[in-house]
């Protein structure tokens, strides 16, 4: 089992003292600490670091498989690896046959679970994540011109989508949950730093995050600045506060509120606004290629004048 310690150092005590209580656990538990990946993050701009005995980085590091710099921000050389590898793994996807279905599961587990993660922590541009938009639809057409509207295959395959990612809306549904996470009473050490950038616009939400203890900032460009943001969109529209079993995700809420369109087959084939179509064809066992063709299909308004 492999951990990640995160402990703060301000000078060469703290750093000794630490190495001291890793090696009195590892002896409890037989575990071994890695002295090759020991690196120490040094934040401060104004004093140069003293004579650690571990490697020291100033630039950036990866905090929980989150590269990050002194600034909090995301560094534009990991940035350009993320993209670089994303377009990598959508080269090496394309030589394999698939269909719809399946190339949206690909996307979804495969090529752009990693950048969601990184994304939903770090501020991104509208633009980058625009565009790396566009080469995901790309991949799912398989170079070909989009035959179905876009707001129609980012749906649930059970009401005639193909589950197709939505970035803008899987990041924001994440800092979403963090939001939610903020203005839960629940007392957490992390969130006296988030609330000087969320307090502002969360107070009205729960007033028990104001505080005159705390210095507040009202800037929306940091993350916490943008999840309050974002929550607090979420919180106007009547979204939930604390999620029960049985409600929509924060991400298919937003979906079908601001973006999904119903297949044009509901408007050309009234019969079918009454038929549970879509459930059945994916509950029918037939073969990913076998429901695609049904789904494009439906989705064209074909009536085949057979009702399932």
């Amino acid at each position: 089992m492999l951990m990640m310690l995160v402990p703060l150092f301000f000078n060469v005590e703290d750093e000794w003292s630490t190495k001291t209580t890793f090696q009195l656990y590892n002896q409890a538990s037989g575990g071994k600490t890695n002295e090759d990946k020991t690196l120490i993050f040094w934040c401060s701009d104004w004093f140069d670091p003293p004579q650690f005995q571990s490697k020291v980085n100033r630039n950036w590091c990866y905090f929980l498989g989150v590269p990050i710099d002194t600034k909090g921000k995301l560094p534009s050389s990991e940035l350009t690896k993320i993209i670089s590898n994303v377009r990598r793994q959508i080269g090496m996807w394309s030589s394999i046959k698939t269909s719809l279905f399946e190339r949206a599961t690909i996307l979804k587990v495969f090529i752009c679970s990693r950048l969601i993660y990184i994304f939903s922590l770090m501020p991104v541009s509208n633009k980058m994540i625009d565009n790396l938009q566009k080469e995901i639809n790309n991949y799912f057409w398989n170079q070909k011109r989009p035959s179905i509207r876009f707001k129609t295959c980012i749906g649930k395959k059970s009401d005639g989508g193909f589950g197709l990612i939505h970035l803008n809306t899987m990041i924001s549904s994440f800092r979403i949950k963090c939001g939610l996470k903020i203005i839960d009473p629940l007392p957490k050490l992390w969130k006296f730093y988030a609330y000087q950038y969320s307090g502002l616009t969360l107070r009205s939400y729960a007033p028990w995050i104001w505080s005159n203890l705390v210095p507040h900032f009202d800037e929306k460009m940091s993350f916490f600045g943008d999840v309050a943001v974002q929550t607090g969109k979420w919180l106007k529209e009547g979204g939930y506060t604390l999620n029960n079993n049985g409600e929509q995700t924060v991400y298919w809420r937003l979906i079908y509120l601001h973006f999904f369109q119903q297949p044009i087959c509901y408007q050309r084939i009234t019969h079918l606004k009454n038929i549970p179509f879509f459930k059945i064809i994916h509950n029918c066992g037939l073969s990913s290629a076998a429901t695609e063709f049904w789904s494009m299909l439906a989705n064209y308004g074909v009536n085949t004048r057979a009702r399932l």
